[in-house]
C-alpha cells in the first residue's frame, strides 16, 4: 500500500480546507446568553399563583440570526435544472442563517463566464471548477 498522495488529491483537500476556513471566518461571533432567571419552588408557586406570575421577569425577546449570503457558481445541466427558490433552501436558510444563492451558466459557456467574473471582480464565493 502506498502512502503517497497524488497532486490532485492534495489540491482537492487543500481547496476544501480553504473553503472551510473561509466559511468559519464568515460565521457570526457567539453571543453569551443571559443566565437563567431564578424561579420559585413549586410549593410556593402553588400557594401564591398571582404573586408568582408578577415576580417572574419577562422573557427576553428572541434575537434573529444574522443572515450570511453565499454565492455559488455552478454550471447547469438541462437534464437537472437548479431551482433558486426551492423549499429545502428556504428551510435551511431559516434554520442556519445561511442563504445560498446559485449563479448558473450553461456548461459549455462556464469557462468564459468565469473569466468574465474574474475580469469584472465579481467572482462568486464558491464555484465548481470542473472543465477541460
Amino acid at each position: 500500500m502506498s502512502n503517497k498522495v497524488s497532486r490532485r488529491v492534495f489540491v482537492r483537500t487543500s481547496a476544501f480546507a480553504a473553503m472551510g476556513i473561509g466559511l468559519a471566518a464568515c460565521a457570526p461571533a457567539a453571543v453569551p446568553s443571559a443566565p437563567p432567571a431564578a424561579t420559585q419552588p413549586p410549593a410556593v408557586a402553588a400557594t401564591q399563583p398571582a404573586a408568582a406570575a408578577k415576580a417572574q421577569p419577562a422573557a427576553p425577546a428572541a434575537t434573529a440570526q444574522p443572515v450570511v449570503d453565499i454565492t455559488i457558481a455552478h454550471f447547469e445541466n438541462p437534464a437537472q435544472p437548479i431551482h433558486q427558490d426551492s423549499p429545502s433552501r428556504r428551510v435551511a436558510a431559516d434554520a442556519t442563517g445561511l442563504k445560498i444563492s446559485m449563479v448558473t451558466a450553461p456548461q459549455t459557456e462556464f469557462p468564459a463566464k468565469l473569466k468574465l467574473w474574474v475580469a469584472t471582480k465579481q467572482v462568486p464565493d464558491l464555484f465548481r471548477a470542473l472543465f477541460s
